[in-house]
């Protein structure tokens, strides 16, 4: 009966899940559409909020865009497919290596989201050659799931801009929020227990139900090896001095921040590791070239659609639509239940604003004037929009794209999987929440 719903599922979400280009082009319309029905709105201010936000993101996409690129290049060599393939060699059957897959994206995540986000889609891409394709979409969303816990891990937006000197909440929280009312609460790591605990036997579970032949793996990873060369620009293109005075002068660079104690997880420094490492294990300027080739039919996904979420994350903080949405649920809350419908709402925001930095300007500063009113406790309010935001994650496609890139799939691919992970969450951090409140 279970494998039956659970098949059922997967081929409503496979029928009905568009392409997420689409879902963020019908998002654009809705949001457009309410944003501009609201009190002193009207189409013209609104559509100049999402023209003037369209761009708000191009830092970020190009970081988005680089942590794909790069991350597929080194997956690329042949030092990285030897470690990734060795440690494919581990799980013995598709439930373990579904498991497998669920805890090494919760590790990742947990200490880093970039990294795990790419980590994770790297070693699935290799469970599915070793199984060759077998449950490859299982094994798709499985390593997707880990990325619940990324708010409530060491790269959590919301837990670092509270704790970081002269943030935009200082004023109105009385001070600086220490990591150890976050992060490194009771609440926050019985939480990421339960989800280290019980996604990876979810994946299990739905592998056992549903392991599918499959011949969903498009690309086959091939170790690119230059040709012969012959002449001078040749020689030049395959010389292996070029990429190690590179190499040399970027780890001077990483030196230098460690010893400065300046050094710090972002970003921009697994972008910068990842294209030195890259240049290492590729060994020559041409090897890295064909690889750069090879890796760019990935990237288009982010460049098209990061611009529109930005556009609606714009209409969303300056229309007040986002404050609206936060009010329908905090207007209801008792300082007991006030936690749970602050999770409630921050998963239904996320949907529309998928930046959790994005999402707190929005909602922090009316949750924690709700709070302090209600008499709820503000740390666990705070965490309630982080787990909010990374709990509807797993059906909002903005973060899975790189991942979904690397594979090969489509979201609609995974979406059934992922609706389970999303229930179960859901179970693990509602009832959390209301034991903790």
């Amino acid at each position: 009966m279970i494998k039956n719903i659970t098949k059922s599922l997967d081929g409503l979400m496979k029928k009905y899940t568009p392409d997420p280009l689409i879902y963020a082009l019908i998002l654009t319309a809705l949001v457009f559409v309410f944003g501009s029905l609201l009190p002193n709105q009207s189409l013209v201010k609104v559509a100049n909020y999402w023209g003037n936000g369209f761009w708000a993101l191009s830092n970020f996409t190009l970081q988005m865009v680089m942590i794909l690129f790069l991350g597929y290049i080194v997956a690329l060599s042949h030092p990285i497919q030897s470690i990734l393939s060795r440690l494919a060699n581990i799980p013995k059957s598709l439930p373990f290596a579904a498991a497998f897959a669920a805890l090494i994206s919760l590790l990742g995540c947990f200490i880093n989201w970039g990294f795990g986000l790419i980590i994770s889609a790297l070693f699935c891409k290799e469970l599915g050659k070793k199984f060759q394709g077998r449950g490859f979409s299982i094994l798709v969303a499985s390593s997707y799931s880990g990325f619940l816990v990324w708010h409530g891990g060491l790269s959590g937006s919301i837990p670092l801009v509270v704790s970081t000197p002269g943030n935009f909440n200082e004023a109105q929280l009385g001070g600086l929020v220490p990591l150890s009312a976050t992060i490194f609460s009771g609440l926050n790591l019985t939480i990421v227990a339960l989800h280290f605990l019980l996604l990876p036997a979810l994946a299990y579970f739905l592998m056992r139900q549903n392991a599918q032949t499959s011949s969903l793996i498009s690309d086959n990873n091939e170790v690119i090896i230059p040709s012969e060369f012959k002449t001078p620009a040749e020689k030049l293109e395959n010389s292996q001095l070029i990429n190690i005075f590179i190499i040399l002068i970027g780890l001077s660079y990483i030196f230098s921040l460690i010893i400065s104690n300046n050094f710090s997880i972002d970003l921009d420094k697994i972008n910068f590791i990842l294209f030195i490492m890259a240049l290492a294990l590729h060994k020559t300027p041409r090897a890295f070239i064909d690889a750069c080739q090879k890796a760019s039919s990935k990237i288009w996904p982010i460049l098209i659609q990061y611009p529109l979420y930005a556009g609606i994350m714009a209409i969303m903080q300056k229309s007040g639509l986002g404050v609206l949405l936060t009010s329908f649920f905090v207007d209801f809350a008792s300082a007991k239940t006030f936690p749970l419908l602050v999770f409630f709402s921050a998963g239904l925001l996320n949907i529309f604003i998928p930046s959790g930095g994005g999402q707190w300007a929005v909602q922090g500063p009316m949750v924690i004037d709700a709070a302090r009113a209600l008499g709820a406790d503000i740390n666990t309010a705070m965490m309630a929009v982080a787990w909010g935001d990374s709990w509807t994650n797993m059906i909002q496609p903005f973060w899975a794209l790189p991942l979904l890139a690397i594979a090969g799939l489509k979201a609609k691919d995974i979406m059934g999987s992922l609706l389970f992970v999303l229930i179960l969450s859901g179970l693990i951090i509602s009832s959390c929440f209301l034991v903790y409140a």
